[in-house]
């Protein structure tokens, strides 16, 4: 019996031992299997990056791309009596000594030449009743599109004209959603018949997967008749942003799109600048760095609503850009002016006895969908070049609007400009490789080996006893 007892002690602590040792097999397997598995992946990326194909070549070259653009409605508006506003092509010389006042194309003290319809690749187009365009006149930068007199500046008139600047080059990549095309030439916006002048070069348009702009280079001249002349040196500004989330690159053509600038907020950036008025249809802002280059003129609440009565024509026009010329993409039809009377009156009189009683009961439902668990993504920080996205880096293409409220149509806000480089900034998303359910350590060992070591220690202490009790010999 010693003897058999002995035995069987052997017998269990050898079955205890062989199942400790199965942990360090099992990982020694585990391991081997995770270095062929890497072995093999890398030995798969190898061949695949033999495999692949050299990159496509880049998208449509253009040579001759348009742009056409009619700013907003108030630079085709008459400020009074004796003035208006107007464009030029080219860049209209400031007015030198005398009053700037500029009249029949000139400027009325010393006769030099003030205005022109074309000036190298840049046009002046004016509307014509058809919705066709021509060549602009200088007598019709006081008419409207059917050639009536615009008067003192009637709300929702204004002479129809819009600024086209051909030879365009640069490349657009609709399968990347990308384009970059730049043009050469001057055109100058004239307020008040030449109290003030802001003469735009050089537009360029980037346009990247999350974000679309036109840029160009800005500089002013004001001369108003209760302050000094002031002038503004030349800097590069936003003159639109496009919303990249409402348009696609055709791959031909070309597109047209409204800027951004319904609810875009302005902040008063100095002294004496008007508050910007945010109640009402159609309040907003063009981009923050084209209004703040222009607070020195005294002109900047001509682009965003201030609370006066031509607030509806400060509004950003439509952006067309075709990429050929001679193919030109039509633009939209204007926006009718507001109507300040109703199209219809209401009726005075119910058209039906009210119901004494509720047409249906009121019913509770359960909510049909579970709320949904917050998952936290690390976050990649801002991005060099693209700058005012809420949160830091990158524009998203389809934007989620905030609880509450609506989305902005330009720059998010007066601290954090939305003002994209041209430069396109290079992103990459980090992830982390999923775990194959095959390669992964059973998760059932651990139970199994401690049920058996705990029932293995049972009997070994049950025999020890046994054997202690028996009386010796």
């Amino acid at each position: 019996m010693r003897t058999s007892g002995r035995g069987l002690r052997r017998l269990l602590a050898g079955g205890i031992l062989t199942a400790l040792a199965a942990p360090s097999v099992v990982l020694l397997a585990g391991g081997q299997s995770a270095a062929d598995e890497s072995s093999t992946s890398a030995g798969e990326t190898a061949s695949a990056e033999a495999t692949t194909p050299p990159p496509p070549e880049p998208g449509l070259q253009v040579s001759d791309a348009e742009l056409r653009w009619g700013v907003n409605d108030l630079v085709n508006t008459p400020r009074g009596a004796s003035a208006v506003n107007f464009l030029s092509a080219g860049t209209v010389p400031e007015p030198g000594a005398g009053g700037p006042l500029i009249v029949d194309g000139l400027w009325q003290k010393t006769g030099q030449k003030a205005w022109w319809a074309t000036s190298g690749q840049v046009r002046i187009e004016k509307r014509q009743p058809d919705g066709t365009f021509r060549t602009a006149t200088f007598r019709g930068l006081r008419t409207d599109a059917a050639g009536q007199p615009l008067g003192t500046g009637t709300p929702g008139r204004h002479s129809g004209h819009q600024v086209v600047v051909r030879g365009g080059t640069g490349t657009v990549d609709a399968a990347a959603g990308t384009a970059d095309i730049r043009w050469t030439g001057s055109f100058t916006i004239v307020r008040g018949s030449g109290q003030a002048l802001l003469t735009v070069t050089d537009p360029r348009l980037v346009i990247t997967p999350g974000a679309a702009v036109l840029r160009g280079t800005v500089a002013g001249f004001a001369d108003p008749a209760d302050a000094p002349r002031t002038r503004v040196p030349a800097d590069e500004v936003v003159l639109a942003n496009l919303p990249r989330d409402q348009f696609r690159l055709p791959t031909g053509g070309g597109f047209s799109t409204a800027p951004r600038y319904g609810r875009v907020t302005f902040a008063d950036p100095a002294p004496g600048v008007r508050r910007q008025v945010r109640k009402g249809q159609g309040w907003g802002a063009f981009p923050l760095s084209f209004v703040r280059h222009q607070v020195p003129l005294r002109t900047a609440d001509d682009w965003y609503s201030s609370g006066d009565s031509l607030d509806a024509a400060k509004v950003a026009g439509p952006v067309t850009i075709s990429y050929d010329a001679d193919k030109p993409v039509d633009p939209p039809p204007p926006t009718p002016p507001p109507t300040s009377t109703p199209t219809s009156s209401p009726s005075s009189t119910p058209t039906g006895s009210p119901s004494s009683s509720p047409t249906s009961s009121p019913t509770t439902s359960a909510p049909t969908s579970t709320p949904s668990v917050p998952v936290s993504t690390p976050s990649l920080g801002p991005i060099p070049g693209v700058t005012g996205v809420p949160g830091g880096g990158i524009v998203p293409s389809a934007p989620v609007p905030p609880p509450g409220g609506n989305l902005p149509t330009s720059e998010p806000s007066e601290t954090k400009p939305f003002d994209p480089m041209p430069s396109i900034p290079s992103v990459y998303a980090l992830t982390s490789s999923p775990v194959r359910p095959d390669s992964a350590t059973p998760a059932g060992w651990p139970w199994v080996l401690g049920t058996g070591f705990l029932l293995g220690a049972a009997v070994l202490t049950v025999l020890n006893a046994r054997e202690r009790a028996r009386p010796r010999r």
